[in-house]
């Protein structure tokens, strides 16, 4: 129930959106000035530039010989190690934030492909030899697995050096180095295990494929399709994973054409089924073996240009001709995936255990007389590495303290109670940056909101504050230096790149916090992505007798999630659904946020009415506020018809919904055009909404969700009892036009317990029946939607008396209301009109156009 928003609140709540603006603001002009320090100097367009490269975490007499790099001297940075730092945060952060200018972009691939080709050597100097200096290999790794560059001896060389740290036992190395290992392993292992994954569905498909083509039953076919499907999805995944995370143009090229060959199969399929339910000759079935084979030969390319120390491929193996990727088999594929999936150790159990031990011994010297043990930074490592892999449970009460005690002793934007990391036989001392601190910090609060909660605003606010007061204007540039060495009068690359890091984590943690915490204060509250009813891989669609690509949730995935998947931005952000009750309208906007991961928002008629009829504009105002500065949030706008009302329509309502169209279409529009969240509006109804609703700038589509199909109907009694027989699965599908999805499960339960195939003998929903959904003033070309996917010239095989009695009087009755007949003659040839003709003849004659 939503709780009312007082005035109080209100004004609260609006002098912390003014803040955030105020904040976001700032963030932007820092990052601009960023992208423009970094675009000029690879331009090499400095002027009076006093730059200084030095080890950037070191205090003492003598620093580390840097070698000697000419491959990177035309860039004015020597170390390939700042490069890749500042290469992933420029290509990974100010890219899709302000645009990264295209000579950046050009400058982060040609970096990599220096970087990637190295010989080893160059890294393997004796600066580089102690297990202490392993973070900059772990830098090196993550940048170059970010961009695509898994081949070549560089690649192989700092995955070794970085894995062996992970994976060693008893290691003693301060949390500090972990941490970076840990960043750079997990750049390598998600995609990886993402590839590994859809290899396995792909196998698992081929196995089902098999079995499938055993036998020639009706229930066998509808596997069949089920299969289909699920082979289009995966190998859509498999392509976009190559899209995202591999430079292998042609593999992805392949992929697509596959995906498209597999959505045709489901067409064919879903063809095949139709055929079969009038009765008709059973025609050819479309074989899936070619395109699972073609698919799995693809895959085996992919897994081929990955190194092979993460698919473990044996010297046995390489003779048997796993280079040999066309002839590569299916079971090969299998334990290749298998073992990347299972067997590949990324961290020790000693990993682990090192890390929850320090967090635990850490809070343990806070708590004791002995306080001066304590270190923040080792604290602040050690949490955030130790959630990243899955050493510490995000709600585990350990969790929650460490990062209330590392907050806690932040002074000012900074912690001193920071201990050296590291000292060497000549004095050098290395000591951790408090910006690292910070950094590692909103890393654990972007990826694990529910620790955010515990946050405030002003603990993030004074790091910003921190950060923005120190920031150097050296001539036309802005840039930072290091702490430890300050300067006002020097840029350091290395640490403005790890600024940009801090700036955009800063951003995207401030909005959530606030925007949840407005929506809270408002009365409204947010369901993360795993907690939605509705998951994406467990929506059946309703519509396959449309083609596969342009059945409702492939259109979603295909205007709406795929796009962010692929770019990271969004190229449509809102759509109205419109249908009868219970078409799975909101499912299909959970199983969105469940797919793009996002959190989950559904607001209702009474959140506007929460604070009294009077108040309604003002509520509106204020939801639509805290909506344009959310991100990464997927909303639905659930049967909110008398606030869009069509404001040409007589006999609308007056009072307080009078004025509320106009005031909600530009919100709407100004909603659209942030590009920040995903948008719906579903409505039972949509002949009441205002004209504009549709026009372009208000929503970017509008779809129709209606009931389930003849075909789905088979499918979805197919899935709620297997036990039924085809005759019997006909018969229920027959016999449930217009029937919602619970309805129709509602049935098959009924069915079984009582032993009755009647479905007229259950209580339906009041507007369900299409008496109901089509004696409705305007809803001509809705309800016509409706009779297309409900009423075909075969869909009453089977069908009892009761069905048709009812049916067959509503067209009937529809089709000689004034408007209806031109409606139906245009929607279907008149196939309506004849079907009803022929009903009401006993089926003895049929009416022909």
């Amino acid at each position: 129930m939503t709780t009312p928003t007082t005035p109080r609140a209100e004004i609260d709540i609006f002098r912390e959106l003014r803040k955030l603006d105020d904040r976001v603001q700032q963030v932007s002009q820092l990052l601009d000035a960023s992208a423009r320090l970094f675009e000029d100097h690879y331009s090499e367009s400095f002027r009076d530039y006093k730059g200084n490269f030095s080890w950037p975490y070191g205090i003492g007499p003598i620093e580390p010989i840097w070698p000697d790099y000419p491959e990177f001297k035309t860039s004015r940075i020597v170390s390939p190690l700042t490069n890749a730092l500042c290469g992933w945060s420029i290509g990974n952060h100010l890219q899709p934030t302000v645009g990264t200018p295209p000579k950046l972009r050009e400058v982060t691939a040609e970096i990599a492909d220096k970087l990637a080709g190295l010989p080893s050597e160059r890294l393997r100097s004796s600066t580089f030899q102690a297990d202490d200096e392993v973070f900059l290999h772990a830098q090196v790794l993550r940048f170059l697995a970010w961009r695509s560059r898994w081949k070549g001896d560089m690649f192989a060389f700092v995955f070794d050096r970085v894995h062996q740290i992970a994976t060693k036992p008893n290691s003693s190395l301060h949390p500090f180095f972990l941490y970076y290992c840990i960043l750079a392993l997990e750049e390598v292992r998600m995609p990886t295990a993402n590839i590994a994954d859809t290899v396995l569905e792909l196998c698992r498909i081929s196995e089902k494929v098999q079995r499938a083509k055993v036998t020639n039953s009706f229930s066998s076919i509808l596997e069949l399709f089920r299969v289909a499907t699920a082979l289009a999805n995966a190998v859509e995944k498999l392509a976009t994973l190559v899209d995202v995370n591999f430079r292998m143009p042609d593999v992805a090229s392949e992929l697509k054409k596959f995906t498209a060959a597999s959505a045709l199969c489901v067409d064919e399929i879903a063809a095949v089924i139709r055929t079969i339910r009038k009765g008709g000759r059973r025609p050819t079935i479309p074989s899936l073996e070619p395109i699972v084979e073609a698919c799995i030969n693809q895959a085996g390319i992919i897994l081929d240009a990955l190194p092979k120390q993460i698919i473990q491929i044996t010297p046995v193996e390489e003779r048997n001709g796993w280079k040999l990727v066309p002839e590569t088999t299916e079971q090969v594929l299998r334990t290749v995936a298998e073992r990347m999936r299972t067997k590949f150790v990324w961290y020790s159990d000693d990993l682990r255990q090192q890390l929850h031990t320090q967090i635990l011994s850490q809070v343990s010297y806070a708590a004791s007389a002995d306080g001066s043990r304590l270190d923040i930074g080792a604290l602040a490592y050690s949490l955030a590495g130790a959630l990243r892999i899955g050493a510490i449970n995000v709600t585990h009460p350990l969790a929650r303290k460490a990062l209330a005690l590392i907050f806690e002793h932040q002074k000012l934007g900074r912690w001193r109670d920071v201990q050296p990391m590291s000292r060497s036989k000549q004095g050098f001392v290395h000591v951790p940056s408090n910006l690292e601190i910070a950094n590692a910090l909103l890393g654990i609060l972007v990826r694990n909101p529910p620790l955010a909660v515990d946050v405030s605003l002003k603990q993030i606010d004074e790091v910003m504050d921190w950060v923005a007061g120190t920031v150097n204007t050296v001539g036309d540039y802005q840039g930072w230096c290091n702490e430890q060495d300050y300067s006002p009068q020097r840029i350091d690359f290395w640490v403005t790149a790890q600024v940009v890091q801090f700036l955009v984590n800063y951003r995207e943690t401030r909005i959530r916090l606030t925007t949840r915490w407005a929506l809270e204060q408002a009365g409204l509250v947010t369901v993360p992505s795993n907690a939605v009813p509705t998951r994406w891989d467990d929506l059946s669609p309703t519509d396959p007798e449309k083609p596969y690509v342009e059945q409702v949730k492939n259109k979603l995935k295909d205007k709406l999630a795929l796009p962010f998947e692929r770019t990271k931005t969004l190229t449509a952000s809102s759509v109205l659904l419109f249908g009868p009750p219970g078409t799975s309208k909101t499912s299909l906007m959970e199983a969105l946020a469940n797919r793009l991961r996002w959190e989950f928002l559904q607001i209702s008629p009474a959140d506007f009415l929460s604070a009294g009829g009077d108040q309604v504009e003002a509520r509106a105002s204020l939801i639509f506020e805290i909506l344009k500065r959310a991100k990464n949030l997927v909303v639905l706008f659930d049967e909110v018809d008398e606030f869009l009302i069509d404001r040409e329509a007589s006999g609308r309502m007056e009072g307080i919904f009078r004025f509320m169209t106009t005031s909600m279409l530009p919100k709407l529009q100004s909603l659209r055009s942030k590009r920040t969240l995903i948008f719906g509006i579903a409505t039972n109804y949509k002949e009441r909404l205002d004209k504009a609703i549709t026009r372009l700038g208000r929503v970017d589509y509008d779809w129709p969700v209606l009931p389930p199909d003849f075909t789905s109907r088979l499918i979805l009694v197919n899935i709620f009892d297997r036990d039924l027989t085809d005759n019997e699965a006909r018969d229920l599908a027959a016999n449930t036009p217009f029937f919602s999805y619970l309805e129709l499960k509602r049935v098959v339960r009924e069915r079984t317990t009582l032993g009755t195939l009647d479905p007229w003998t259950i209580v339906r929903h009041p507007t369900a029946s299409p008496e109901a959904y089509g004696n409705r003033p305007r809803s001509e070309e809705e309800f016509e939607l409706l009779l297309t996917t409900q009423i075909t010239d075969s869909v009453f095989q089977g069908a009892s008396d009761e069905t048709k009695k009812r049916v067959t009087t509503q067209l009937r009755e529809l089709h000689e209301r004034p408007t209806g007949e031109a409606v139906f003659e245009k929607a279907m040839d008149d196939k309506i009109v004849a079907i009803a003709d022929d009903l009401e003849a006993g089926g003895s004659t049929r009416k022909a156009k």
